[in-house]
């Protein structure tokens, strides 16, 4: 992952995830300041609907848990943010 600059401006490895995944979806927040990673598939090939949040302050880079999750586990799909005025939501 490419740190930000006010952390580092080269790349570099993250903190751990929880526990390991692949074919997750991962995307920069609108903010430019965090990323979202998005579902995946573990060591047992389930799918996955969890949804985690990387945040960085200072030095320090922590991977958190959200508490809304996908409505069903995905692994190997396309993910984008898009503005709020975009989605159907409320």
């Amino acid at each position: 992952m490419l740190l930000p600059a006010s952390v580092s401006a080269h790349w570099a490895h993250g903190p751990p995830l929880s526990k390991a995944l692949t074919n997750s979806g991962i995307v920069t927040m609108l903010d430019g300041k965090s990323l979202v990673l998005l579902g995946g598939m573990d060591v047992h090939e389930q799918a996955q609907s969890l949804i985690l949040k990387l945040t960085c302050s200072r030095s320090e880079c922590e991977w958190k848990s959200t508490v809304k999750q996908l409505p069903a586990g995905r692994s190997s799909f396309v993910a984008m943010m898009i503005p709020d005025n975009l989605a159907a939501c409320s």
